[in-house]
Protein backbone atom coordinates (compact mmCIF):
# COMPACT_ATOMS: atom_id res chain seq x y z
CA UNK A 1 0.00 0.00 0.00
CA UNK A 2 1.45 3.35 -0.89
CA UNK A 3 0.21 6.78 1.19
CA UNK A 4 0.83 10.06 -0.28
CA UNK A 5 0.60 13.00 2.46
CA UNK A 6 1.68 16.58 1.21
CA UNK A 7 1.02 20.26 2.57
CA UNK A 8 -0.45 21.73 0.02
CA UNK A 9 -0.48 25.36 1.39
CA UNK A 10 -2.80 26.25 -0.80
CA UNK A 11 -4.52 24.51 -4.40
CA UNK A 12 -6.02 27.19 -5.49
CA UNK A 13 -3.20 28.57 -7.37
CA UNK A 14 -2.71 26.58 -10.59
CA UNK A 15 1.29 25.40 -10.35
CA UNK A 16 0.32 24.11 -6.76
CA UNK A 17 -2.24 22.24 -7.71
CA UNK A 18 -0.91 21.14 -11.32
CA UNK A 19 2.54 19.95 -8.79
CA UNK A 20 0.88 17.95 -6.47
CA UNK A 21 -1.44 16.63 -9.38
CA UNK A 22 1.88 15.27 -11.14
CA UNK A 23 3.59 14.03 -7.94
CA UNK A 24 0.36 12.23 -6.88
CA UNK A 25 0.46 10.36 -11.20
CA UNK A 26 4.05 9.72 -10.53
CA UNK A 27 4.11 7.75 -7.33
CA UNK A 28 0.66 6.04 -7.91
CA UNK A 29 -0.62 6.12 -3.98
CA UNK A 30 -3.70 3.85 -2.98
CA UNK A 31 -4.39 6.55 -0.25
CA UNK A 32 -3.92 10.72 -0.83
CA UNK A 33 -3.67 12.67 2.09
CA UNK A 34 -3.63 16.55 1.37
CA UNK A 35 -3.58 19.11 4.27
CA UNK A 36 -3.98 22.82 4.10
CA UNK A 37 -5.57 22.55 0.45
CA UNK A 38 -7.51 26.33 2.06
CA UNK A 39 -10.54 25.39 -0.82
CA UNK A 40 -13.91 25.98 0.00
CA UNK A 41 -16.72 23.27 0.83
CA UNK A 42 -17.52 20.73 -1.51
CA UNK A 43 -14.46 21.42 -3.48
CA UNK A 44 -12.57 18.36 -2.56
CA UNK A 45 -14.44 15.89 -4.71
CA UNK A 46 -13.30 18.16 -7.80
CA UNK A 47 -9.51 17.51 -6.76
CA UNK A 48 -9.69 14.09 -6.32
CA UNK A 49 -11.35 13.03 -9.20
CA UNK A 50 -8.82 14.90 -11.04
CA UNK A 51 -6.28 13.35 -9.18
CA UNK A 52 -7.95 9.99 -10.45
CA UNK A 53 -9.07 8.65 -7.05
CA UNK A 54 -12.72 7.68 -6.62
CA UNK A 55 -13.54 7.96 -3.03
CA UNK A 56 -12.32 10.51 -0.51
CA UNK A 57 -13.58 12.85 2.32
CA UNK A 58 -12.84 16.40 3.04
CA UNK A 59 -12.98 18.89 5.63
CA UNK A 60 -13.41 22.59 4.79
CA UNK A 61 -11.39 25.35 5.41
CA UNK A 62 -11.80 27.76 8.06
CA UNK A 63 -11.65 31.29 7.08
CA UNK A 64 -8.85 31.44 4.70
CA UNK A 65 -6.61 28.28 6.28
CA UNK A 66 -7.21 24.65 6.77
CA UNK A 67 -8.92 22.32 4.51
CA UNK A 68 -8.06 18.70 4.61
CA UNK A 69 -8.58 15.42 1.71
CA UNK A 70 -8.58 12.17 2.37
CA UNK A 71 -8.81 10.75 -0.76
CA UNK A 72 -8.33 6.56 -1.54
CA UNK A 73 -8.68 4.07 -4.73
CA UNK A 74 -11.71 2.00 -4.37
CA UNK A 75 -9.65 -1.41 -4.09
CA UNK A 76 -9.13 0.12 -0.61
CA UNK A 77 -11.21 -0.24 2.06
CA UNK A 78 -11.58 3.17 4.42
CA UNK A 79 -13.89 4.30 7.04
CA UNK A 80 -13.62 7.91 8.40
CA UNK A 81 -14.73 7.81 11.64
CA UNK A 82 -15.07 11.03 12.68
CA UNK A 83 -13.68 14.10 11.25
Amino acid sequence: MRIMSWNCRGLGKSSTFLKCQKKAQELKPDILFLMETRLAKDKGKQVWVKFGFSDGWEVSRVGLGGGLILAWMPRQSLVVEFA
